[in-house]
């Protein structure tokens, strides 16, 4: 895939957006939400690869991992403790949003890749578990750690970006649109400059080729080791001048003997 097709600045909106809902304290609605923004992004990806999914493969590869009422339960145990944090600094929450937003990163770069190699729509649930192990093969700490950095760098963007994304999620009715929306069509300038800080970040770690590559490889796809001859490879003549006598001590390998035309005398 290269790398001019992504569009990088679309997929980081997504990827700080799904990130800041885990600093929504209220079970539930931090997940539906979360939920509701990762199929909003799949589909958008789809859409630009002229494909479409059924509501069954969309949730398939867009949900997040380890959902299911074992993850709605594990929110409203969890609630209180949630609540406590939302009055802390945000600077304690940094590692979590970090992890989050590198892990919807890399997926929608996978996405990206399994549009543009005609895997999707066709193998949604090949897809997804290529997806979750190539990120169990990676190390992906360096770019979390990149991540956090970034966000401890642009602390005062980081805050008025999650200001602003909160006025979002309180409209009623219409909440979850208009996040998606300023996913898609921008959401200020802050929030601007944080995606464009975060996705800068990722892309100077180099790890997305490597990531690349294990999905390819997870999908069966293995890529071929490149040649470094071009053409085909013919018998080498020698020439019988100064030709040495070969002793036992000398004598060449069959394998090489036999790839070699001595002419004759």
């Amino acid at each position: 895939m290269a790398d001019k097709k992504i569009n990088w600045l679309l997929l980081g909106r997504y990827a700080l957006l799904i990130a800041l809902t885990v600093l929504i304290p209220i079970p539930l609605l931090d997940r539906g939400l979360e939920k509701y923004l990762r199929r909003r992004m799949v589909r958008h990806i789809a859409k630009r690869h002229d494909a479409e999914l059924t509501p069954e493969a969309l949730a398939i590869v867009a949900d997040p991992p380890g959902g299911g009422c074992m993850g709605c339960l594990w929110s409203i145990v969890l609630w209180p403790f949630k609540k406590i944090l939302k009055t802390m600094m945000v600077v304690f929450q940094v590692k979590t949003i970090a992890d989050m937003a590198s892990e919807v990163l890399h997926r929608g770069l996978m996405l990206e890749e399994a549009f543009e190699s005609g895997w999707l729509p066709r193998e949604p649930e090949k897809v997804r578990l290529a997806m979750d192990q190539a990120l169990e093969k990676i190390d992906t700490r360096l770019v979390e750690r990149a991540l956090r950095g970034t966000f401890q760098d642009n602390r005062h963007e980081l805050n008025l970006t999650i200001h602003h994304a909160t006025e979002l999620a309180r409209m009623k009715v219409t909440g979850r649109e208009a996040l998606a929306d300023a996913a898609e069509k921008g959401w200020g300038e802050s929030g601007e400059q944080m995606t464009t800080a975060m996705t800068a970040s990722l892309r100077a770690t180099g790890i997305v080729p490597e990531l690349l590559q294990w999905f390819r490889a997870e999908m069966g796809d293995i890529p071929k080791i490149p040649t470094r001859v071009e053409g085909v490879l013919e018998a080498e003549t020698i020439e019988d001048a100064d030709t040495e006598e070969v002793t036992p001590e000398k004598e060449v390998a069959t394998s090489v003997e036999d790839a070699i035309e001595v002419a004759e005398e």
